[in-house]
């Protein structure tokens, strides 16, 4: 049955559909209130529409019919989170968000920057943020909600430590403490009590209130001028300022709470930006930028925002005002997530236009994108593809203590990096060379279908490295262009060509196909670190166990898998540890089986 036929079978019924490629991943999900009106209206498509665009990309449609339209919000929510298809709205950062983070629950908190993906604090802790630039009106320049600005007024200010996790007591302070930006909790120099009653100023200084500051900022200015150090002065001089322009942009001139969105279109790519006001008080600001493989409609990248915003920045029982045409849009997926959504009163409308200019500077600011789009046509042309490749996944490999080895696949969706496909891989079997474990990460990936296959599989590597995917491709009866990248000078290895190919650094192509080559590397190396790091803890952290023995332990057994094979006897003898230590040695690597 061809797609169109499949088309002609949809009832007219309410419910969500979704379009599938060659390889059988799903590039788009809809919802519809009569799918078949609905999916006639892609039969009917003509080219430069978005609905041409996906049936000249799919190979059939299904459906899933429900009962009324608050289902088909959900379940639409749901499929698009689960497969993230390319030709869907996606956000172009997939790496979290970068937050404040203040823990009450410890004796001295400590203010911290986190990048987290949802905003769901733990008990005892507060967030702030996330933080983005603020274009304000009549204004000259931007503030942004800079985390490094507000971390030095913490710690220059407050004394408010910065340093990671609970305070651990020192018989010496540390530099921060000798510099005056630190009140040196951990030497015990303040006191629990004064020490928070500092820290809950801050809080009130991060919803809104700089007059506390501002005072402590003159005073201290005004001593260091008066000993002399003048350029000490200056330094506070300059963080003075920044607080000033934050409380005079923080000015909303209405009264209450509410969240201002707003949102701006350009061809395939959007923005949405919210203004959060506070008791009066713009507290913070929050914008993302979206991408898709064609025109998007308005109506979509409201629901996607939407749905970003509740899950990122929502504060619950807030307000939400926007432009009166758009809250008839947005009323329903307010009611499903609890959020009461409105028209903008009259005399909210300048802070709606703030939001509005700050969604189309989102826009603006986004050089990169054309290039990006001619990098991909460029890789279609060099590689002979058929297609655009809108979903390209990269892999890169990394050895552990010379035997443990780990491998990684990165996703890059319609010119982004999209991190939920993002995966690390542990190697299970024993191999003699790079290639054999190689295999086993391609065999994985490609035996993985969660998400379906890729556009393009990028390896780095050279020609070798190219026929171990093939191997693996023909092991599974699956068909994916691939291409692998090799140093020194990045010349690329197709299966169709002899020679290699090689590109100018200048070209688009390549520099694309490079970015998705680095961001493997740095992504398997991070697991890489993180392995090595936790497998030298455990060592060091035996007693009895140093520098020397642990060298002289990953020699004789090669590595982790080595040692958690060995038993107590074989510890002892061939590691040269002493009974006990050797007893502790393995509890350590065999946690399961204590107790």
């Amino acid at each position: 049955m061809t797609l169109r036929e499949s088309i002609e079978q949809a009832p007219h019924s309410p419910g969500v559909y979704l379009f599938y490629g060659n390889s059988g991943q799903v590039i788009y999900v809809g919802k519809a209130s009569d799918l078949h009106n609905r999916l006639a209206d892609y039969a009917r498509s003509q080219p430069g529409q978005k609905e041409h665009l996906i049936m000249s990309n799919a190979s059939k449609v299904s459906w899933i019919i429900v009962a009324n339209e608050r289902q088909s919000l959900e379940l639409e929510e749901t499929l698009i989170k689960k497969y993230a298809p390319p030709y869907n709205v996606l956000l172009k950062d997939g790496k979290g968000y970068s937050y404040l983070r203040i823990d009450l629950s410890q004796e001295y908190p400590a203010v911290e920057i986190v990048r987290i993906k949802q905003r769901k604090p733990k008990p005892g802790q507060l967030l702030f943020g996330p933080f983005v630039p603020l274009r304000v009106p009549d204004m000259p320049g931007k503030v942004r909600g800079d985390l490094k600005n507000l971390i030095q007024i913490a710690e220059e200010v407050f004394g408010i430590r910065s340093c990671k996790g609970p305070l651990k007591r020192r018989m010496r302070p540390c530099v921060y403490y000798e510099i005056g930006r630190c009140s040196g909790p951990c030497i015990g120099k303040i006191s629990p009590e004064e020490y928070k009653d500092r820290v809950q100023l801050f809080i009130k200084f991060l919803k809104g209130d700089t007059k506390e500051v501002e005072n402590r900022l003159t005073k201290m200015m005004k001593e260091e001028a008066e000993n002399l150090n003048f350029e000490r002065a200056a330094e506070l001089r300059d963080l003075l300022y920044t607080v000033k322009r934050i409380g005079m942009q923080r000015e909303a001139n209405v009264d209450g709470s509410a969240d201002l969105i707003a949102f701006a279109l350009k061809e395939d790519q959007a923005s949405g930006f919210v203004v959060s006001v506070r008791d009066g008080m713009i507290t913070n600001v929050f914008g993302l930028k979206y991408s898709s493989g064609a025109t998007i409609e308005p109506s979509e990248v409201m629901e996607s925002f939407f749905r970003d915003y509740v899950r990122l920045y929502h504060e619950q029982g807030v307000l939400a005002y926007v432009n009166g045409a758009v809250a008839e849009t947005l009323k329903p997926l307010g009611s499903l997530h609890g959020v009461q959504v409105e028209a903008v009163p009259d005399h909210w409308k300048a802070l709606l236009r703030v939001a509005e200019e700050n969604a189309e500077s989102i826009l603006e600011r986004d050089e990169g994108t054309e290039r990006i789009k001619r990098g991909l046509l460029r890789i279609k042309e060099v590689l002979r593809l058929e297609h655009i490749p809108t979903r390209i996944e990269g892999f890169d490999m990394a050895q552990l203590f010379g035997s443990e080895r780990v491998g990684g696949k990165v996703a890059y969706v319609n010119g982004q990096f999209y991190t939920p496909w993002y995966r690390h891989y542990r190697i299970k079997g024993s191999y003699k060379d790079d290639f054999s474990f190689m295999y086993e990460v391609l065999i994985r990936r490609l035996q993985d279908e969660k998400t379906g296959l890729p556009d393009l599989m990028l390896i780095d590597g050279g020609r070798q490295h190219l026929a171990v995917v093939e191997k693996a491709m023909e092991q599974l009866g699956v068909t994916v262009p691939a291409v692998a990248i090799a140093k020194p000078d990045d010349r690329l290895f197709v299966s169709w060509k002899e020679d290699p190919i090689y590109l100018p650094p200048e070209d688009v192509g390549k520099q694309v196909l490079q970015t998705i080559r680095n961001e493997a590397h740095r992504w398997v190396n991070s697991y890489h670190r993180k392995l090595r790091e936790d497998f030298g803890d455990i060592l060091l952290g035996v007693p009895g166990i140093g520098k020397a023995r642990r060298r002289k332990l990953i020699e004789t057994f090669g590595g982790m898998v080595g040692l958690q094979a060995a038993s107590i006897e074989e510890l002892t003898v061939k590691g040269g540890l002493p009974p006990k230590v050797a007893q502790q040695l393995y509890r350590a690597l065999h946690p399961e089986d204590v107790g």
